[in-house]
């Protein structure tokens, strides 16, 4: 079993410390093998920073995702899938921490890159409107109560 899949597996059962140690050794072994900058050491990278978002260790997480999202615009690609869901990742941690001023213009821009990429049918576009609608909705109501 692959690293991301054993970190997967982890994930799935609870066990994050086990799953932080197995997505780092996953991301060490993607840089040797295939580069700090190769598409599928960047989603590893944003692996291992979800999972600190999980452990709610915030400030490095969104360290680790804003480093992601960096790399990704410089080499995919600012509307390429991988660069999109470092964004999402992103926003979503934004949103956890409920900093909806900086998640919603965040989502938005996620969102607009979903549609153009992947379709406003794709579950993943779904999603993300979802999540946006719902930030935007709360983002009004602190509007009107400020």
């Amino acid at each position: 079993m692959c690293g991301c899949h054993a970190g997967d597996l982890l994930h799935g059962l609870g066990r994050r410390s086990d799953e932080y140690e197995i997505r780092v050794f996953h991301f060490q072994k993607m840089c040797e093998a295939a580069g700090a900058e190769h598409p599928s050491t960047l989603t590893s990278f944003n692996n291992l920073a979800s999972v600190l978002t999980d452990q709610a260790k915030y400030e490095e997480a969104e360290e680790m995702h804003r480093q992601a999202l960096g790399l990704g615009e410089t080499v995919l690609a600012k509307e390429h899938p991988s660069t999109l869901m470092s964004l999402h990742c992103l926003t979503h941690l934004l949103h956890l921490q409920q900093r909806p001023n900086e998640a919603g213009p965040l989502y938005q821009r996620t969102l607009t890159g979903y549609d153009k990429t992947l379709g406003s049918d794709h579950s993943t576009t779904q999603a993300c409107r979802k999540s946006y609608l719902f930030i935007s909705k709360g983002m009004d109501e602190l509007d009107t109560k400020v």
